[in-house]
């Protein structure tokens, strides 16, 4: 199982935290914003900004609870920081987190009290290098 390396901040590292490759791998998309205005006479505009050097990417993480609790507080501690992610393929992305909120959602109740939880944690990475 390969894993992605999160660092923090960057580039001055004071901490790193290991999770699990995304369950649905990642998706990335150029980041653009559409701009759509309306004129007096009721005409329609819209406007396009692309951003060619920013990319967006969407992960879908699966942690056991305690994981996405120990995630979710490195996230709070860092948030405003820059990141260096090193994903299971061995590429570096610098960027920073979006959080938009970060979606907790419980994939697996825990049936006894010694079984765990799983939960799926929707993040949004913005590379900006």
């Amino acid at each position: 199982m390969t894993r992605y390396e999160l660092w923090a901040p960057h580039p001055d590292t004071e901490a790193v935290i290991y999770v699990p490759q995304p369950a649905l791998r990642d998706s990335s998309n150029l980041e653009s914003r559409v701009i759509a205005k309306v004129a007096a006479d009721g005409q329609q505009f819209t406007n396009v900004k692309r951003q060619a050097d920013q990319e967006l990417f969407k992960w879908n993480f699966r942690f056991s609870r305690p994981k996405a609790l120990e995630f979710l507080e490195f996230l709070k501690l860092y948030s405003a920081a820059k990141w260096k992610v090193v994903t299971g393929d061995g590429d570096t992305i610098i960027g920073y987190f979006r959080v938009n909120p970060a979606q907790f959602n419980v994939a697996h109740r825990a049936v006894a009290t010694n079984s765990l939880e799983d939960v799926l944690l929707d993040v949004e990475f913005l590379k900006v290098e």
